[in-house]
């Protein structure tokens, strides 16, 4: 005969032995049903249907397999790197707006790098890359990837770490977040700061000793036996983005170069507060490769390089604002000084080209 109920493969309906009669609710009032067991196989199911013991009618169903109902956990995701030079001790810091996933579905980190993973069953694993919505660091002959395993209910922590990737590529993940949360509190309008920034790290080259900005990605040098590598060098990851801001703000694109050099210097000083640019950059020294400090004056100054002249217009913006520190931070606090330094910055920096 034909089996009722279920699909191909499946056992027929059976009443359960275990509770043939129960008393079920039924709309406003109460019958005695019997207890009707029904499998299927795809997709699988195990269904009690409770079956009124004088009409046949049924009054109610259940699924006695317990679906998965998902778990939020937390995920935090970090980086150990180094906080500014090479050859700093490293620290370990959140990686914000970083993305995870497992093709089904994605993530991305908040400010403090932290996910919450919806998990179904025992655990879930995802993939991760140095990647998310404002950057993607790409090591010179491929990006890096790992995984996490995140256990239903536990908090989970993933650490990039040189078993993950290069010290390179975590320096500039930190530095990168760095320099774009203090270009968004200048400029929050600023559309390029929502865009992905490019990252190549660790360009192989005999000299090294470089970086450079391309109009749409930073790329930065490897170890030499000069220089360092430069992405590992947080005041050049913080110049070579800064490039991008003022290309993006000045009117009708790139700014002179000197201006260019300058500003870019700026920024990284106002982050570092440090107007000494890039401490080991070289391995024979610990000083940096410029410095805001020193009063160059125009024209007496000019030397028709664009990094040296640019400290010029550099320097000008650190004294100024060294000034403003000392008399305003003194008599109204930091709040009202960090707002006429963004106001100054953004606006400078837009009208130099005009």
């Amino acid at each position: 005969g034909r089996k009722r109920g279920g699909t191909h493969g499946a056992p027929a309906p059976r009443l359960d032995a275990d509770r043939p009669l129960a008393i079920v609710r039924s709309e406003d009032s109460w019958a005695l049903a019997w207890a009707v067991r029904a499998e299927s196989v795809a997709p699988p199911g195990r269904l009690t249907v409770w079956v009124d013991a004088l009409d046949g009618a049924a009054i109610a169903v259940r699924d006695e397999i317990r679906r998965g109902i998902a778990t939020d956990t937390p995920l935090t995701l970090n980086a150990s790197h180094e906080p500014r030079r090479a050859g700093d001790a490293e620290v370990v810091s959140a990686l914000p707006f970083f993305d995870a996933g497992d093709g089904g579905q994605s993530f991305v980190s908040d400010t403090a790098g932290a996910i919450v993973v919806p998990v179904t069953g025992a655990n879930r694993t995802l993939d991760l890359g140095l990647r998310g919505p404002f950057v993607s660091v790409v090591f010179w002959d491929g990006s890096s990837a790992a995984a996490v395993q995140v256990t239903s209910g536990v908090p989970a922590e993933f650490v990039w770490d040189g078993l993950s990737a290069s010290l390179s590529e975590r320096d500039a993940a930190i530095s990168h977040a760095v320099v774009r949360t203090r270009m968004k509190r200048m400029a929050p309008d600023l559309t390029w700061l929502d865009e992905r920034v490019g990252i190549l790290t660790d360009i192989p080259d005999s000299d090294g000793c470089n970086a450079f900005w391309t109009g749409s990605e930073a790329q930065f040098y490897a170890d030499s036996p000069t220089c360092n590598a430069t992405a590992r060098i947080a005041d050049v990851v913080y110049h070579e983005i800064g490039h991008g801001l003022h290309q993006n703000l000045a009117v009708g694109g790139n700014p002179p170069g000197d201006v260019g050099e300058g500003s870019a210097d700026y920024l990284a000083a106002t982050i570092t507060g440090d107007p000494d640019i890039g401490p080991s950059f070289f391995k024979n020294s610990p000083d940096g490769i410029r410095n805001l400090e020193p009063d160059l004056v125009f024209p007496d100054d000019v030397t028709d390089e664009p990094h040296l002249d640019g400290l010029i217009w550099g320097g000008a913006f650190w004294d100024l604002r060294t000034r403003l520190v000392a008399r305003l931070v003194r008599r109204f606090g930091v709040r009202p000084l960090r707002a006429i330094l963004a106001a100054m910055k953004v606006r400078g920096m837009s009208l130099y080209s005009s």
